[in-house]
């Protein structure tokens, strides 16, 4: 009997060999596998060539639009190896009956412990003052203590809970806003919910953590910028578009903050006037990037695929 076919999109599975060869030789034995032949995340033109006959793809942030979804005939599971769904089509998706599987409880901490310690780096200006050495200069500058700052969360998901938490040893007041908040979660541990408007105002550190959808689209825009306090230190860990870079770029001009971190980007890799501000810090989307995060990941998303199809296997009785 023929193999069915899946796809291992994500490249970085050949970056760094994580998975162990057992699961591997599982997969083999259930599955021709195919692996992405590039190297790199796969354009759309890539993808529908690949995944044309797969019954399931082991997804990065590739897209998987209406146009590659109709290509994908077969498809019956995307798994993916991050938490963002926001490069696939969901509706169209559960319109083909076509399941979809992420590992977001893992990324949860290494999220967090990089907000906090960016956080650190901003109030602190280590990246500056390292960039001082680095050129020969000898130079000081005063940094802030968390002790009593007000830091506004924008999305009390789990990574926001988790920021909150971490931040809290550090005597900060902790303030958020969420569209579905946990009223008990916020009572059990001391942080107020309060709309946008009172966020921006009274925040000394804004941090944003929502999910990319159409409604979060340029969700921080001008207006946003402008009624946070001057010298407001601000950070992205969500996604890119949640962001209007425009007009944060205009507000950096002005010296409207005291520093900015971003690790998203609209367009990714990054390129563009955000690398000139001595007081942004920017990295290459690297919030889930840890050792033991990425291998949990790449696990995960490969046992969530033998999982789905070992009930499908039970379900129709047509695999293995």
């Amino acid at each position: 009997m023929t193999k069915p076919k899946i796809l291992i999109a994500d490249p970085q599975y050949d970056h760094i060999q994580l998975v162990p060869d057992s699961l591997w030789q599982e997969l083999d034995q259930k599955f021709e596998v195919i692996r992405n032949p590039h190297r790199a995340t796969l354009s759309k033109s890539q993808l529908q060539e690949l995944i044309k006959d797969c019954v399931g793809t082991v997804a990065g942030i590739e897209p998987y639009d209406r146009e590659v979804l109709e290509m994908s005939s077969n498809l019956r599971l995307i798994s993916r190896t991050g938490a963002g769904l926001d490069s696939i089509d969901l509706a169209e998706t559960k319109q083909r009956g076509i399941s979809v599987m992420d590992c977001g409880a893992i990324v949860t901490q290494p999220v967090a412990e990089l907000t906090v310690g960016l956080i650190i780096n901003l109030i602190r200006h280590i990246n500056e003052q390292n960039n001082f050495l680095h050129d020969g200069k000898w130079q000081q500058i005063h940094g802030s203590l968390l002790s009593d700052k007000t830091v506004g969360i924008i999305g009390l998901g789990r990574i926001g809970k988790l920021v909150a938490k971490l931040l809290q040893p550090f005597g900060c007041k902790i303030i958020g806003c969420d569209i579905l908040p946990d009223s008990e979660w916020l009572a059990t541990n001391n942080v107020e919910l309060v709309n946008y408007e009172q966020l921006y105002s009274r925040s000394d550190i804004v941090t944003v953590h929502v999910n990319l959808t159409q409604d979060n689209f340029h969700l921080i825009n001008q207006s946003a910028f402008t009624q946070m306090k001057k010298g407001v230190y601000f950070l992205n860990l969500s996604r890119g578009p949640v962001v209007d870079e425009g007009a944060l770029i205009k507000l950096l001009r002005a010296g409207h903050f005291s520093g900015v971190a971003l690790d998203v980007f609209e367009h990714e890799p990054y390129q563009g006037e955000l690398s000139t501000f001595n007081n942004v810090i920017l990295t290459p989307h690297i919030g889930a990037s840890t050792t033991e995060s990425r291998k949990q990941m790449e696990i995960g998303a490969l046992q969530n695929l033998l999982s789905f199809f070992e009930n499908e296997k039970i379900k129709y009785l047509v695999f293995f």
